[in-house]
């Protein structure tokens, strides 16, 4: 009896440790498919991490292209408006030269018609009195 609870106890063993021998295998399997599964997704999203900086890095870099492109842009069109309002100052400023010379043409043409109007009516007058005196002495 004592050698065959002996020989149980001794199976029993032998199983418990095929049991935990198993049971220790499966866990290290296990850890190792942890590990790896755990690899894999670092790997995966430093991969993705990497493509969406790129990606981010690209649009920035357009970004600031069109930024720069719009800011030359503004700047060309700044010198536009800018010619624009020196040629306009130009334009005005001759305009009102221009005003003031025909003004002065139109008081010297208004006062050249007077001096005209005014010889002409001397000579009228001049004329009137030839001509009584010329009556005159056909009178007489």
């Amino acid at each position: 009896l004592l050698i065959s609870n002996s020989e149980e106890h001794k199976s029993m063993i032998e199983k418990s440790t095929t049991s935990m021998s198993i049971f220790s295998e499966t866990m290290a399997a296990y850890e190792q498919e942890q590990k790896n599964l755990s690899k894999n997704l670092t790997n995966n999203a430093t991969e993705a991490f990497d493509t969406l900086k790129q990606e981010i890095d690209i649009k920035v870099s357009n970004l600031i292209t069109k930024a720069e492109s719009h800011e030359h842009k503004l700047d060309n069109i700044e010198k536009d408006i800018s010619a624009m309002n020196e040629k306009r100052n130009r334009d005005t400023e001759k305009c009102q030269e221009q005003n003031t010379y025909l003004e002065v043409l139109k008081k010297n043409f208004d006062n050249e018609t007077e001096l005209v109007v005014k010889r002409f009516s001397e000579q009228r007058d001049s004329i009137e009195s030839i001509s009584m005196s010329l009556e005159q002495q056909f009178e007489k």
